[in-house]
């Protein structure tokens, strides 16, 4: 399972899909246009023209009595072929799973995890292969036995036709599957143990950024590898001073109550054995308010300002605009512009870190003016910086350091770093371990004032955790998802059914490509375009993904026949020539076209929920659930217009 999926943004999303839906639109109407030449001669536009108008025409009037009386009529047919037979194979799999699923010997957290998994599992390999077959062989069956000819004599439009197959197999499908959800609960909460009914719960996790500093001390993106092949996880050397940091946004009170809860699940790699094997490593957090490092940090990025990033570190800001008003100068007497690699770099940086430094002092001091002043220096310095025009950066950075300068009493008090070091701990590997924090940390010596969580250590929301290890020659091996701040639990309710949502809204999907496949397929064929489809969509969605954002070097068809007849792999660069440019020249097309079909092919990934139930987390909404939803939406009426036009055009009296 991936904890990282980004959450789910509608408006690129929505662009995203105009734009495949008018390509492919386009396409079908310049498709549709050539046929009816072909067909129908010099008419053929004008047959083309109305065959359009008329579906708009029944689209607009369809009657929602005719498609609820075909949707009912859709699911008694469903009904007589014996679908329900599904849900006795699905009542017998769990009558005797218990036998074979209750050993109790195993630690409670993995019995939930099977358990879970295997309802989960079961419900998905049952109703979907069921709903498969019903939407794609249901209309040829019925044009076949020819009792679809008394339907389209009634004043039944294509349109209300289609949906009313779509909305029957989809509630009969709904109804077996709330079925299987209910029967699947009611076994999971029965076949957990009585000490394991705790665990049995939703957690909500809050994932963070993550960085890391090396032995010495310096940022770096990852850590050691310490020779594992699977190189999800990065190592810190336990006694030096590498650190792993996680940088977590929306840490308030409101959310979190009086207390700060923290769960890992790091792994250990040990160099030498030690006085007791079972004895775990120890690990320590520390708790950081870092503000002085990120106003310092835009300025380490470039080689100019290392003179005006040292006066920073040392709270002298009178020197700090004295060295800015020097570069000025010199930025002002250059007739070469700055590297635009570097100046992104620093504007990037600096937008980043100053508007999350200063924004929040806008609302704890609302009377003062110096948030708002640094905030308006920092707009003009990044635009400038961007721009690449010598005098307005000039000008910005001169009114950037009269800023420092001017303020310098109040950032001394207000642009502290404050770190605290909690308790060190042992960590229990491969299993979550709990840590809670209390909202009044206790002094770090006697006589040290007590500070308080959210208000001393939390600025803008963001809270900066640093873990290290306490063993010397022992590594700590972490990713991001390996420590999350735990918000309050929620039912074990509510993630499962979520995932049984999400099952759903996969087999809405299905019907709707297969009733689609349908309208212009026999049974068979259907049967195998949908399930194809689901494959190309599971299995190879990822892989297609990595050619079309070009992520894999070479990837275009011809250029990948040059190697393979040349014997050179994707790493090795080839020479710049003209039979390149003509190969490149080639792929660009076939990569556009792959591009299309990429966006056609549904993603059924974001379907995929279980692993979050089954380790005990809850399904969020934003990255997870919206993205099925809208996932299934997008493909419901492109599908239905595809199916009306397929249907209208058919032949029934071919079977």
């Amino acid at each position: 399972m991936s904890f990282d999926r980004l959450p789910f943004e509608f408006l690129p999303a929505f662009g995203q899909w105009l734009l495949v839906v008018g390509v492919l639109s386009a396409l079908a109407a310049g498709l549709s246009l050539v046929f009816a030449v072909v067909l129908h001669g010099a008419a053929g536009p004008a047959v083309a023209w109305r065959v359009a108008c008329e579906g708009v025409t029944d689209f607009v009037r369809m009657s929602p009595r005719r498609i609820w009386a075909l949707t009912v009529l859709t699911m008694k047919e469903s009904l007589r072929r014996r679908v329900l037979l599904i849900f006795i194979v699905f009542v017998v799999l769990f009558m005797f799973a218990g036998w074979f699923m209750g050993d109790s010997d195993m630690r409670p957290d993995l019995q939930i995890r099977n358990l879970v998994s295997f309802v989960l599992r079961a419900i998905s390999w049952l109703i979907l292969p069921l709903v498969l077959l019903l939407s794609c062989w249901g209309l040829p069956e019925d044009i076949r036995a020819r009792s679809l000819h008394t339907v389209v004599t009634k004043p039944v439009r294509r349109s209300e036709i289609v949906l009313g197959r779509i909305f029957g197999f989809v509630l009969v499908g709904s109804g077996v599957l709330l079925a299987m959800g209910v029967v699947g609960y009611v076994w999971i909460v029965r076949q957990v143990p009585e000490k394991a009914q705790s665990q049995l719960v939703s957690r909500v996790p809050v994932l963070g950024e993550m960085s890391f500093l090396d032995s010495n001390g310096n940022p770096s993106n990852k850590g050691i590898n310490v020779g594992d092949m699977w190189e999800y996880r990065s190592y810190i050397e336990g006694l030096t001073a590498a650190r792993a940091i996680w940088t977590f946004d929306g840490v308030d009170a409101a959310r979190l109550g009086d207390k700060l809860t923290l769960e890992s699940n790091f792994e250990a790699f040990r160099t030498h054995k030690g006085k007791d094997m079972d004895q775990s490593l120890l690990v320590q957090y520390i708790f950081v308010k870092d503000l002085k490092q990120r106003i310092v940090r835009p300025f380490k990025t470039s080689a100019d300002f290392q003179l005006a990033a040292s006066h920073m570190e040392a709270g002298d800001y009178a020197k700090v605009a004295t060295e800015l008003d020097v570069i000025a100068d010199g930025i002002g007497k250059l007739k070469v512009k700055v590297p635009k690699e570097s100046r992104q770099r620093f504007a990037d940086v600096l937008e980043r870190e100053y508007t999350s430094v200063f924004e929040p002092f806008t609302q704890t001091h609302s009377s003062a003016k110096w948030p708002a002043e640094f905030q308006a220096r920092t707009r003009e310095l990044v635009a400038a910086t961007r721009a690449g025009n010598q005098k307005p950066l000039a000008k910005a950075l001169r009114a950037l350091g009269k800023a420092f300068k001017s303020h310098a009493a109040v950032l001394k008090k207000e642009i502290v770093d404050v770190s605290v070091e909690m308790s060190p701990f042992e960590i229990a590997e491969f299993k979550g371990n709990k840590q809670v924090f209390k909202r009044k940390l206790p002094p770090a010596s006697i006589g040290a004032p007590q500070l308080d969580l959210f208000d001393d250590l939390v600025h803008g929301g963001r809270l900066r955790v640093e873990v290290r290890g306490l063993e010397r020659g022992q590594y700590l091996g972490m990713a991001r998802p390996d420590l999350f701040i735990r918000l309050p639990d929620r039912p074990f309710l509510s993630g499962f059914s979520k995932a049984i949502l999400a099952n759903w809204l996969m087999m809405v999907l299905i019907t709707v490509i297969g009733v689609t496949a349908s309208c212009f397929l026999k049974g068979p064929i259907a049967a195998v375009l949908t399930f194809s489809l689901i494959i190309m969509g599971t299995v190879f969605h990822d892989f297609m993904d990595r050619l079309v954002h070009d992520k894999v070097p070479g990837a275009g068809a011809v250029e990948s026949v040059f190697r393979i007849g040349t014997h050179k792999n994707q790493s090795v660069k080839l020479d710049d020539s003209i039979g390149k440019s003509i190969m490149q020249a080639i792929d660009k097309p076939l990569l556009a076209a792959l591009w299309l079909v990429f966006h056609v092919i549904p993603n059924f990934n974001p379907y995929e929920v279980t692993g979050w139930v089954a380790n005990g987390f809850d399904v969020p909404w934003s990255s997870a659930m919206m993205t099925c939803l809208f996932n299934t939406l997008a493909y419901f009426l492109p599908c239905s217009v595809l199916g009306y036009f397929m249907l209208r055009l058919r032949e029934l009296e071919s079977k």
